[in-house]
């Protein structure tokens, strides 16, 4: 199916996200996008974590905050679900959403405590990711950099995904 790119860009203003807290460690995400064909992706993706905080120290040379925040609403899994369709297609907002749920639970604030990578798509080491974003706070900026990781590296999500699968990193 080929999406249009106006297309995609119309349906998102129309694109649904329900997030339901099943309990204080699960999140349920439904997201819906319309294609210029007038049919519909529905998708569901639940993911069960740890309470989000996360804490950590740092060398002088890394000067990276210590983080207790919570997990923001559904608009962190939309601005993803966006910014996928307007670089790759609404086919691959599946993948993304998928491998984001994976990496950090849709948690901005999230810190590997074994490896140091942080963010939504756990970018190692975090000062990659916060080059460009400048705080965790800056969730646009994170997936401005996922986004452009993804693209650069495996070309689509379905293939950082494929990848994933295959090494359990990516």
């Amino acid at each position: 199916m080929k999406y249009v790119a106006t297309a995609i860009v119309f349906s998102l203003l129309l694109a649904f996200i329900t997030v339901k807290l099943a309990g204080a460690k699960t999140i349920k995400v439904t997201y819906k996008i319309k294609s210029n064909h007038s049919k519909s992706l529905v998708r569901t993706a639940t993911a069960t974590s740890n309470p989000p905080k996360a804490k950590m120290t740092t060398t002088p040379s890394q000067r990276l905050p210590v983080v207790e925040k919570k997990v923001p609403s559904n608009s962190v899994v939309d601005e993803i679900v966006q910014a996928t369709t307007e670089t790759f297609g609404a086919d691959q907002a599946d993948a993304m959403v998928e491998l984001v749920r994976r990496e950090s639970t849709w948690n901005p604030y999230a810190i590997n405590p074994s490896s140091g990578a942080c963010g939504l798509f756990q970018s190692l080491p975090c000062s990659k990711v916060l080059s460009v974003s400048g705080t965790l706070d800056n969730v646009q900026g994170q997936i401005q950099w996922g986004v452009r990781y993804i693209q650069e590296r495996y070309q689509n999500p379905s293939n950082a995904l494929l990848f994933h699968d295959q090494h359990n990193w990516y």
